[in-house]
């Protein structure tokens, strides 16, 4: 996202900690068709971003699950809890082959995504140092800086 926007590495997590990764990813789909030169390089970005998807759909469903191994089959399963509204609970059987699947998928479209952007030269644009020292930007911090040096400072 910060490549997109040219903010550096330190703006970028700034902008990003607290916003949902759908909301990212809107935003990135935005300012990408505000700025591709064609509606092919636009497909082209959309076929990657959707792979991503994808790819973050099996990453969730291997992240947000607990596994467990049967003790006398040894088939291994699949637990994912919700309760919004009621508990539901999904007991499924899940291979080695379909968690390496995933696993691969995952790595597949990271890499197809580095590649895009060292094609385009996007990168993080990193800080080079810092400014200052952070600032508290409490009520009592701010009456406290202004007793001390007046409104400059």
């Amino acid at each position: 996202m910060g490549a997109l926007l040219t903010a550096d590495n330190v703006e970028t997590i700034a902008l990003g900690v607290n916003m949902s990764a759908p909301m990212k990813d809107d935003i990135m789909q935005a300012v990408t068709e505000l700025n591709a030169p064609s509606a092919s390089q636009l497909d082209r970005i959309d076929d990657l971003l959707d792979a991503i998807l994808e790819a973050m759909v099996g990453r969730n469903s291997i992240a947000h699950c607990a596994f467990g191994k049967h003790p006398e089959t040894g088939e291994i399963f699949r637990l994912k809890e919700k309760a919004r509204g009621s508990l539901q609970v999904d007991f499924q059987p899940v291979t080695v082959d379909e968690l390496k699947d995933t696993a691969k998928k995952i790595y597949d479209s990271g890499i197809a995504l580095h590649q895009f952007m060292v094609s385009r030269h996007l990168g993080p644009i990193m800080r080079a140092g810092s400014r200052r020292e952070p600032i508290n930007r409490g009520k009592k911090a701010r009456a406290e800086r202004r007793e001390a040096h007046g409104e400059r400072y």
